[in-house]
């Protein structure tokens, strides 16, 4: 086979590697540029998340009291300790402090469970 010899033409209408190289560097320092705004965008989302997520126990905590004529509390006969108690009790699972339904004795559903399986995530 004979190597041809690249003409005039030929050359300007190929790119160098230095012509790569520089678009490669742009694009790099373009996404570096990009990714702290991106971040940024996350930490707003989850804290807008976050705030939508007390929203609901605090709507459901009140629809609580509207119903019963009390809040969720801890008392003596029924102990909610720590956050999963009250999540059961709002959602009307018999577990934690609304074991057998003590708390909720209804088992109406104030707040819907959350979309991964975890029962203590609002």
């Amino acid at each position: 086979m004979e190597m041809k010899e690249m003409t005039k033409e030929d050359r300007k209408a190929a790119f160098t590697l230095m012509e790569l190289l520089l678009v490669i560097v742009i694009i790099v320092i373009l996404v570096g540029l990009a990714f702290p705004v991106f971040q940024g965008v996350l930490e707003r989302a989850k804290k807008l998340q976050a705030k939508n997520d007390l929203t609901q126990i605090v709507t459901a905590v009140n629809a609580f009291y509207t119903e019963y004529g009390r809040y969720p509390l801890v008392t003596d006969d029924t102990p909610i300790a720590n956050n999963s108690d009250l999540l059961y009790t709002l959602r009307g699972v018999a577990n934690g402090a609304n074991v057998g339904n003590a708390v909720n004795t209804r088992q109406i559903v104030f707040i819907s469970p959350a979309e991964d399986t975890s029962q203590t995530n609002p």
